[in-house]
């Protein structure tokens, strides 16, 4: 299969993941984003200049490839998550738990106690472009929210700084009930770390191990997160390894 890598234009970032994930596959990565070319297509995050190339992969039915940061907070700018046809891998599947195991993150116990609720909004632009969510996504969260539990809500801005967002992520998690999130990676750290997590019910990785607003008050809390895990880890590369092809096979062996 030919696919051909559409990068951001001017984000260096994009171009470097996409020079790595199409080296691995046989494919290349083009400059010219006025059109398709023939063949699959993959992005890094999808903005205003890549959308109408999206779009049109999707509404062609090809094969799309779906790029962006790590799925565990703690393996973000080493790994990177690649998703075939969707914006984030199912959370389902069977694991050997090898890679997981090397990465060595700690699950800890479900904390059954909490005051505030966390909200962790996704940029605008995300939800606009690659989403299409009409409306405000935190505003419709908080009308909801509100109905449903006296909790305080506490939002977590958005910031393009990921690095320091997720650094002092622990200090938002501390006595907190549970995380609400569209789809970001801030449901998987809050779940390893023993809280619970609402999220969409589809574009997550987090969706099956996650609740839905109505649950706010007695949120889910599987027992089997270490096989989630495990699962989740053998879906995002790092860079040599999307350059070996190791990428492409996972994606369609």
């Amino acid at each position: 299969m030919n696919v051909v890598g559409y990068p951001t234009p001017g984000k260096a970032k994009a171009r470097q993941l996409l020079d790595a994930f199409c080296a691995g596959a046989g494919g290349m990565v083009t400059k010219r984003l006025e059109a398709l070319q023939p063949g699959a297509a993959a992005f890094y995050g999808v903005v205003p200049a890549t959308k109408p190339l999206w779009d049109a992969a999707r509404a062609q039915g090809r094969d799309t490839f779906y790029m962006d940061n790590a799925y565990f907070d703690p393996t973000r700018e080493v790994y990177f998550r690649v998703a075939k046809n969707s914006l984030q891998h199912s959370g389902l599947g069977v694991s050997d738990g090898k890679r997981f195991a090397a990465l060595k993150i700690d699950i800890k116990p479900w904390r059954r106690a909490g005051r505030h609720v966390l909200i962790c909004p996704q940029s605008d632009q995300f939800m606009r472009d690659v989403i299409e969510y009409p409306g405000s996504w935190l505003a419709d969260t908080l009308a909801s929210l509100r109905k449903l539990t006296d909790r305080e809500l506490r939002v977590r801005a958005w910031t393009g700084h990921k690095r320091e967002w997720f650094r002092t992520l622990p200090d938002d998690l501390r006595d907190c009930w549970a995380l609400v999130t569209y789809s970001s990676a801030s449901a998987v750290s809050a779940m390893l770390a023993g809280i619970p997590a609402i999220c969409s019910p589809s574009d997550c990785i987090s969706s099956s191990m996650a609740g839905r607003f109505d649950q706010i008050e007695t949120p889910p809390m599987p027992d089997n997160r270490r096989e989630w895990a495990e699962v989740v880890a053998d879906n995002q590369w790092t860079l040599d390894e999307m350059r070996q092809g190791m990428t492409w096979r996972a994606l369609n062996g």
